[in-house]
């Protein structure tokens, strides 16, 4: 299981015996705390606010099963207006589709989907 906290870690669990396998910071020079998180095979989508016009409010790891680090992949920023001095995003969630192929989708303070 992976989870996120307010203090910015994502956490890999083990289910069984609640052991922590890993935690790893999202984002070390992050102003807030994560608001979703997503898991979808080995990739894990994170939400959180963005502060400031350099900081990102969406982030895409990668965890390695066999040692449970958590990799990051990619991150963005989902801002409607670019001038926006903060900017949340509120929820991330993975949406497969019959042919295989997954998607996934946001909201955001400002009304992004």
């Amino acid at each position: 299981m992976v989870t996120g906290s307010e203090d910015g870690n994502l956490s890999v669990i083990r289910v069984s015996d609640g052991a922590f396998l890993s935690a790893t910071p999202y984002n070390p020079a992050a102003q807030r705390g994560i608001n979703s998180v997503a898991v979808a095979g080995a990739t894990v989508l994170v939400a959180n606010c963005a502060v400031g016009l350099s900081d990102f409010n969406l982030w895409s790891y990668a965890v390695d099963p066999t040692n449970w680090s958590v990799t990051l992949a990619d991150k963005t920023i989902l801002r409607v207006d670019p001038n926006a001095r903060q900017v949340f995003n509120f929820d991330v969630v993975f949406a497969p589709l019959g042919s295989g192929a997954t998607w996934f989708f946001c909201s955001t303070e400002d009304g992004a989907l």
